[in-house]
């Protein structure tokens, strides 16, 4: 497992960040470069080191940390509004990746299995071969560490790539979510913690497939509803100030769920679900009363 260069995309990087200790470079015009275009902004907000090797590899925070704490916030590398199909926005990606750096595909990220129906095809020269290969390795690269921003349950509007981000590790026990919102046209990533982490701790992300890699089904993974509710309300704090569609978005749909138990349950199971969900349904709350207010 190499480090791409944050800059250039060069695998292998040798230099890092002396702040952050993330952040991986070629050589010091590549970091001074990438020093003045987002690393200036990105450097005081990673509250995580980068560790890369043949057996461990991941994302760990360097001071104690707490709920609810954003350790790491980049501007997306490639993103890319969704292409109506999850195949074409991944070749969008891709395209964008190898157009910056043909080489992408020696970069050490991960590689999942996308496109697997080019194996074995025949080519009409090594040429041709080469490029096919070199085209659905970048494919893959991006169907393995691509970030998605929603507007709510099957409804991506972008997909994004950080080279930072893309270092995380997954599991089906989750101690941070990662959140994309869209500032000012640019896809921004970022880790907030859900959980209480020591200084050289790692943190996870979730899983959201089934049959990965890890030989478990992690999308099974289960969190008490409580504690869902509140994970949801910090998320939903961060949504607000940094992207209000998707705030919104998240909003009305509570907002609708509550108008629907409301009509379809009784009234106990109501009240029970209101009380456990209550961190998030103060943000409804509180958006009733500012429309109510404001008329």
């Amino acid at each position: 497992m190499s480090t791409p260069c944050f800059a250039c995309l060069s695998p292998d990087a040798p230099l890092q960040c002396p702040r952050c200790k993330t952040a991986r470079y070629c050589d010091t015009k590549c970091q001074k470069s990438h020093w003045k275009k987002n690393h200036k902004e990105e450097c005081e907000h990673w509250k995580c080191r980068m560790q890369v090797g043949v057996a461990d590899r991941g994302m760990y925070v360097t001071e104690d940390s707490k709920p609810g704490q954003v350790v790491h916030v980049e501007c997306m590398r490639f993103g890319v509004p969704w292409a109506g199909s999850n195949d074409e926005t991944l070749q969008e990606l891709a395209y964008k990746a190898l157009a910056q750096y043909p080489g992408w595909k020696d970069s050490g990220l991960s590689i999942a299995s996308w496109a697997a129906e080019n194996e074995g095809a025949s080519y009409a020269s090594p040429e041709e071969k080469a490029a096919t290969e070199n085209w659905v390795a970048a494919c893959n690269i991006m169907a393995a560490n691509s970030f998605e921003r929603t507007l709510g349950p099957d409804m991506v509007t972008h997909k994004g790539f950080a080279i930072g981000g893309c270092f995380f590790n997954a599991c089906n026990r989750p101690n941070a979510d990662a959140i994309v919102s869209l500032e000012c046209g640019v896809l921004v990533l970022r880790i907030v913690l859900h959980d209480v982490l020591k200084a050289g701790q790692q943190v996870y992300l979730g899983y959201k497939v089934q049959n990965c890699a890890c030989g478990t089904n992690c999308v099974g993974a289960t969190l008490p509803m409580g504690k869902k509710a509140i994970r949801q309300a910090t998320n939903l704090d961060i949504m607000k100030a940094c992207d209000q569609e998707m705030y919104m978005a998240r909003i009305e749909r509570l907002a609708s769920l509550w108008v629907k138990y409301d009509q379809e349950l009784p009234e106990d199971q109501v009240q029970a679900w209101v009380a456990i969900n209550k961190p998030t349904l103060d943000h409804v709350r509180e958006h009733l009363t500012q429309g109510t207010s404001s008329k």
